[in-house]
């Protein structure tokens, strides 16, 4: 079975998707905002496959405390 769906959790979104984008050539599907410090980001690699999702780690951070 193929792998779909790639969740990675990053520091800095920004950073993240220039590297994605600009070095690995990656496509980007969406780019959404969530709450007031966190995007939705949905990238693809070369040749389709798998979508690739960052989601900030200070989002999970902050979530976790309750």
């Amino acid at each position: 079975m193929p792998i779909a769906i790639v969740s990675v959790p990053v520091a800095d979104q920004d950073r993240a998707k220039s590297f994605y984008v600009e070095v690995m050539n990656f496509a980007v599907l969406r780019d959404d905002p969530m709450g007031p410090t966190a995007r939705w980001i949905q990238l693809q690699p070369p040749g389709g496959g798998a979508f690739w999702s960052t989601g900030s780690t200070r989002c999970r951070r902050a979530a976790s405390r309750g």
